[in-house]
């Protein structure tokens, strides 16, 4: 359904049979704001079948991935001297991976890193922690959580000439005989000219019984925005260590070189909200030159989370930036910190995070 001022279609919906595969829509020739809008599905190896949309807002391009929880792959763009930008990270696997290849309920849990490759992909929305086994060995909740494997069965494009965004909202529902019915309402609103989005999701209780989640935005920044020397700056009341006892270092937020076998690090932030309920992180490369910033409101996503993964380029050498509900912690420390969402029945939880391509750097 389209208005005059907005434009509207549906570019994947499992109850409809006559929907085409591929479809590409346009500002046209003629129209003042570029933009364009395609979804197309992606061929050969363990890319077979993975159904993306591109989002081009005549700034930058986004592309995001139904097949895979609404995650977001990469975005690019031009800088100042139409030289190429590229922002995600390069990891060891080649994706975008199909859900079908990665074995997310292996015995080990961990199965989920057969597909991490996004820049953006959501753990959650059971558990965004470790495996959980129990005693017997029986995996109950697999690395991360299910959201990130599992395909929107709904997706609509919106462009409002009016407030001049473009909107893609997906579907995805968790959900399981005898357990939780949760659904994942994933929006992403993109302004025109501008390297920037919104991501405003909604996390539904569909079932007549109480709910319990958790969720977490791994926000991952690599080569080549990263370089050695980058640094992250927050406004923190507290900085901890992931494990517990060991001291903070001067340069926890200065990313080293890449070098083998370097172990990962991961710090727990307590950011400082403004007076409007947010808080700001930035993200910058050793230059200033180039970075990003994510905003988010401070009351629905209280944790921050930053990782530092900084072995060699080819074994993934990146950064998360991880608003969340909680920390990527046993599920049961967390329950023990009152840091597990409760979700009545019928009920839902709001997220909004804001994230700010500093292709200009620190300016």
């Amino acid at each position: 359904m389209s208005t005059a001022r907005q434009l509207s279609w549906t570019l994947i919906d499992d109850t409809s049979t006559d929907l085409p595969a591929e479809v590409t829509y346009t500002a046209g020739e003629t129209a003042p704001d570029k933009w364009s809008i395609q979804l197309r599905t992606l061929h050969g190896g363990k890319r077979e079948g993975v159904q993306v949309v591109e989002v081009h807002n005549g700034a930058m391009t986004l592309i995001i991935i139904p097949t895979r929880g609404m995650s977001l792959w990469k975005a690019y763009a031009k800088g100042d001297n139409c030289e190429p930008l590229e922002l995600g990270w390069r990891s060891p696997v080649r994706g975008p991976v199909h859900p079908s290849f990665v074995p997310v309920h292996a015995p080990n849990g961990i199965g989920w890193l057969d597909g991490f490759d996004e820049l953006l992909v959501r753990c959650g929305l059971e558990n965004n922690g470790p495996p959980v086994i129990d005693e017997q060995g029986i995996l109950q909740l697999p690395l991360h959580g299910r959201i990130g494997n599992l395909p929107a069965h709904h997706v609509t494009a919106t462009v409002d000439l009016d407030a001049q965004t473009i909107n893609i909202t997906g579907i995805v529902d968790e959900t399981r005989f005898h357990f939780q019915k949760l659904r994942l309402t994933a929006c992403v609103t993109i302004p025109f000219g501008q390297t920037s989005f919104i991501i405003n999701d909604v996390i539904s209780n569909l079932s007549t019984l109480p709910a319990e989640s958790q969720l977490l935005y791994h926000f991952n920044v690599g080569e080549p925005l990263l370089d050695a020397g980058s640094t992250i700056e927050v406004n923190a009341s507290q900085v901890l260590h992931q494990k517990l006892g060991i001291n903070i270092p001067e340069d926890w937020a200065t990313v080293p070189a890449p070098q083998a076998d370097r172990p990962e690090d991961v710090y727990y932030i307590s950011n400082n909200a403004d007076e409007n309920g947010y808080a700001s992180i930035r993200f910058l490369n050793s230059k200033k030159s180039q970075g990003v910033r994510v905003t988010y409101r401070v009351d629905s996503l209280p944790c921050f989370s930053y990782w530092k993964n900084t072995p060699s380029s080819f074994d993934g050498y990146v950064v998360g930036l991880e608003p969340a509900t909680g920390y990527p912690n046993p599920r049961w420390v967390e329950a023990e910190a009152g840091r597990i969402l409760k979700i009545p029945p019928g009920r839902a939880y709001s997220t909004e995070i804001m994230v700010d391509w500093l292709t200009k750097g620190s300016e």
